[in-house]
């Protein structure tokens, strides 16, 4: 949720202004309209917005005696805030697995986590989606066999943003 504000350049007169609203994305919802009081000058409202997986600008108009102004809202998609594999140390050739966690929940297709390793030998590079609306996801992480034991660092990384582990 944030809030908008729609405004006058002077108070608004006896039974107050209404003032109509729209947004020009599904992915934020405003109301139809909001009355600023008769005398004041501005009133606040509530939007809503929906996730997305690209960032998304959605222009707010407010229309008032046939008159428009617009504003640009943009819409986030959520972040990688941790990333971890578990058991920390697998057996080569055993199955770890990788868990994302979101700042904010996934779109309704789900957000996508590229993982890769400083040895794609030893673990192969794989995608963890978060379902949508979820703020967390896991996916298997195939692991090879190896002679002698080994340190790969595991990374994850999602819309620019990248956590290490290893």
């Amino acid at each position: 949720m944030t809030t908008g504000t729609a405004a006058l350049s002077g108070p608004a007169p006896a039974g107050g202004a209404t003032i109509v609203l729209s947004s020009s994305v599904a992915e934020l919802t405003v109301p139809s309209a909001v009355l600023i009081p008769a005398g004041a000058t501005s009133a606040d409202f509530t939007a809503a917005a929906s996730a997305v997986e690209t960032p998304t600008n959605a222009v707010v108009t407010t229309t008032y005696l046939g008159t428009s102004q617009s504003g640009i809202v943009t819409l986030l998609p959520p972040e990688l805030l941790n990333f971890e594999v578990t058991p920390a140390m697998p057996v080569g050739g055993d199955a770890a697995t990788a868990h994302a966690t979101l700042d904010a929940p996934a779109a309704p297709a789900g957000a996508i986590v590229g993982i890769t390793s400083s040895d794609p030998t030893l673990v192969p590079s794989a995608t963890l989606t978060v379902p949508g609306g979820a703020t967390e996801g896991t996916a298997a992480l195939p692991t090879n066999a190896v002679a002698a034991p080994s340190s790969v660092v595991v990374s994850a990384t999602r819309n620019g943003t990248a956590a290490l582990r290893s």
